[in-house]
């Protein structure tokens, strides 16, 4: 007697299987749902850059067009940035590839408000080893400067008095009028004539 026997179930279920999960493999590798198994890097480290690299971002002879520019020894990002900065693109492009703390110290009066905009942009720091300003500079030089201009903010110094802008205007409204009182009152002699020039010299 003939004797059929049927192959194990779990055969057929491997042979029909596998090249579903075949397909499903080769759709998760083509739209990058499958992820490394390497671990990934971590993000609180930053990254550091050479004077040599950030000088070959200033948006002029690099063909990409970057910008970068340090501030503080952080490196920051803005090549999409200059098209939308408040004091134009002109002033910022102009640092790019540069060490801009300076400048940025000179033009912003709140830096605490404008760093909270910067941390979008910020890429990294300079490396330990690199100088807090560009090498062919003096850094001896840019850091006496730096530590003058904060010890002159702290005592106060950089704080607009606007009494005295009041009383500078006034003064010179004062003379003004002055002078074409004499003029009005002493007539157009030459005498009354060079004492209104005067006080309106003195005015401007």
């Amino acid at each position: 007697m003939l004797r059929l026997t049927t192959p194990p179930i779990h055969h057929t279920i491997l042979i029909n299987v596998q090249p579903i999960l075949k397909a499903i493999q080769a759709f998760q590798n083509a739209s990058g749902i499958v992820t490394s198994l390497k671990p990934e890097q971590d993000s609180d480290i930053p990254q550091y850059f050479t004077w040599e690299e950030i000088g070959l971002r200033s948006g002029k002879r690099s063909p990409t067009k970057k910008r970068w520019l340090v501030i503080h020894r952080n490196v920051y990002d803005v090549s999409e940035f200059h098209l939308r900065h408040p004091g134009g693109t002109r002033v910022i492009s102009h640092y790019a590839g540069q060490d801009a703390t300076d400048a940025f110290t000179a033009f912003h009066k709140n830096e605490d408000l404008v760093k909270k905009y910067l941390s979008s942009l910020q890429i990294g720091q300079l490396a330990p080893d690199q100088p807090s300003c560009e090498p062919h500079k003096n850094e001896m030089l840019v850091k006496d400067f730096r530590e003058l201009h904060s010890k002159v903010k702290q005592m106060g110094l950089l704080k607009p008095n606007h009494l005295f802008f009041f009383l500078l205007f006034f003064h010179a409204f004062l003379l003004d009028i002055g002078a074409w009182v004499v003029i009005w009152y002493f007539g157009k002699s030459w005498v009354p004539f060079l004492i209104a020039m005067a006080m309106f010299t003195t005015a401007q």
